[in-house]
């Protein structure tokens, strides 16, 4: 008898291809690189470091901090 093996990870799916529509809305230019920081926003994430370390990035590389994002659609 074969054992099954039952994998606990999600299915492989494609990669959506690269989008510039979040640099765009921001009149960044496409060559720009973006850092994005995802979750919740409260003083003991240490964001308040990350956002004076910008003043220590290049003229192209932002930080765009995002919270409660929702993805999908609720019917």
């Amino acid at each position: 008898m074969n054992p099954i093996i039952i994998k606990n990870c999600p299915i492989l799916e494609p990669v959506p291809e690269r989008s510039n529509l979040l640099k765009e809305h921001l009149n960044l230019k496409s060559t720009d690189k973006i850092i994005i920081y995802q979750g919740t926003i409260n003083m003991s994430r240490g964001l308040h470091k990350l956002v004076h370390a910008t003043l220590l990035f290049p003229t192209n590389l932002h930080l765009v901090l995002i919270r409660n994002l929702v993805i999908g659609i609720l019917i």
